[in-house]
């Protein structure tokens, strides 16, 4: 069975100073529950925005339909005319339930921890229009034509839903705060978290992120592969992947035959990936729709509407008895056990500290004698200009210094171009000019 194991370590805390009226999930004080309360209630806001994917999008194509009604009869023949404008928001609404179908999958096993009688946009007419198309998300998202699981699934995924705390004058996008350091509070910025989430399933689970991941992946597992020639010996080589996103690296790695295990703070990057590796049984089972919000930059109509299957691979297509892991939290937190890794890999990892210093001591302290750290990134600082956070932004050159502080050797050093869930026909590209190293621990 190479199913992946979810280790739960998630034990981080939060601050709770936004008093605002949004869309909390429990109006008991924050400060009165404990730090398990606290990070139940942030579980539970995370599987919420998920939920409100499906009416926040609504809301968006409607607003956009909207705008391009106003445009003069003149002017709407020179698009096309208003039959084929009503056409293409009519697919980007289809796609939209699509991709709903899609993200309701990961939530079923979470049901159990809601009210069944909170119904999904109780007060939210988006939802109550499209009530109709909401009896096809499992069939439209899905490769599968199970009908009768479709309609159980669809009974599951009702019970998982809650009160939207506004009325029909008012958009998502007003009631909802741009961020919020409260743990039961959705924001828009959680909102934008979901949309990512659907964009790093192309990243790492279609074949059209396998140039992104040929650029960011390959030259690390090369260096694996050349590192540990003998594929006997491979399952004795322990390889951590801290940051692990949706896991295909990780994945990639215990592949190649090592003993694999991947690392992930982020619920939005938990859920799926658990569903990922776990629930899926052939090639390509699902269907995605992931640039329906992408209205800048777009050379024709139809990239908006374009189509992706995942996975591309079977992700339980692993060599036997292949130890394949995956442990959610805190990297500081729940990585301490000194000389405990053969190799750890950092790919779009080491930016996301708070003080990369701590990061680097961590590596240094859990490799083995001659231990391997392979490391391919960006310095996007992701604390940056945080109000409240601490960034420690080092340049490259200082990074360099105190990895040989720590008794590194860098034996290999270059830089790679790549980039990050990009879309291969967009107008416009973020090119990030990557550290790549390989150091050995002396």
């Amino acid at each position: 069975d190479h199913r992946n194991k979810m280790n739960q370590h998630h034990s981080h805390s939060h601050s709770h100073d936004d008093n605002e009226e949004h869309f909390h999930l429990d109006n008991t004080d924050i400060e009165e529950r404990s730090e398990e309360e606290i990070e139940q209630l942030h579980f539970q806001k995370i599987i919420k925005a998920f939920q409100l994917y499906l009416p926040f999008t609504l809301e968006w194509i409607e607003m956009r339909r909207k705008q391009m009604l106003s445009l003069s009869s003149d002017h709407m023949k020179r698009i096309g005319g208003i039959k084929d404008l009503l056409n293409h928001y009519k697919l980007l609404v289809k796609s939209t339930h699509i991709n709903a179908s899609f993200l309701n999958l990961f939530l079923l096993p979470y049901g159990h921890i809601f009210h069944a009688e909170n119904e999904i946009g109780n007060n939210n007419k988006n939802n109550n229009d499209n009530d109709e198309n909401n009896n096809n998300f499992e069939k439209e998202g899905s490769n599968n034509n199970n009908d009768e699981e479709d309609k159980n699934n669809n009974k599951k995924i009702s019970s998982l839903a809650f009160t939207i705390k506004n009325n029909n004058s008012q958009t998502l996008r007003k009631v909802l705060p741009m961020s919020s350091p409260d743990p039961t509070v959705v924001s828009l910025l959680d909102m934008d978290k979901v949309r990512t989430t659907i964009r790093q399933f192309v990243r790492d689970w279609a074949i059209e992120g396998k140039p992104e991941r040929d650029r960011c992946y390959l030259p690390i597992l090369d260096v694996l592969e050349n590192k540990y020639p003998n594929l006997e010996e491979r399952k004795d080589i322990r390889v951590l992947t801290p940051g692990a996103g949706l896991c295909r690296l990780t994945w990639e790695i215990a592949h190649l035959g090592f003993t694999s295990q991947g690392n992930e703070f982020s619920y939005f990057m938990l859920i799926p990936s658990n569903f990922i590796l776990n629930q899926v049984s052939e090639v390509n089972q699902f269907k995605l729709h992931p640039y329906i919000t992408n209205a800048s930059n777009v050379v024709n109509k139809t990239d908006q509407l374009k189509e992706i299957l995942v996975p591309d691979v079977l992700p339980s297509d692993l060599p036997p008895n292949t130890d394949f892991s995956m442990a959610a939290g805190d990297f500081l937190e729940i990585y301490q056990t000194k000389d405990s890794w053969d190799c750890i890999v950092t790919c779009f990892f080491l930016d996301t500290a708070h003080n990369i210093i701590e990061y680097i001591e961590r590596i240094a302290h859990l490799l083995k004698k001659d231990g391997v750290w392979i490391n391919n990134g960006p310095l996007l600082y992701h604390w940056s200009d945080m109000e409240g956070e601490q960034s420690i932004e080092l340049s490259f050159d200082q990074i360099r210094s105190v990895i040989l502080s720590y008794g590194f050797i860098i034996e290999e050093e270059r830089e790679i171009i790549s980039y990050y869930t990009s879309s291969s026909f967009s107008m416009m590209k973020t090119e990030y000019n990557c550290k790549f190293f390989v150091a050995i621990k002396n």
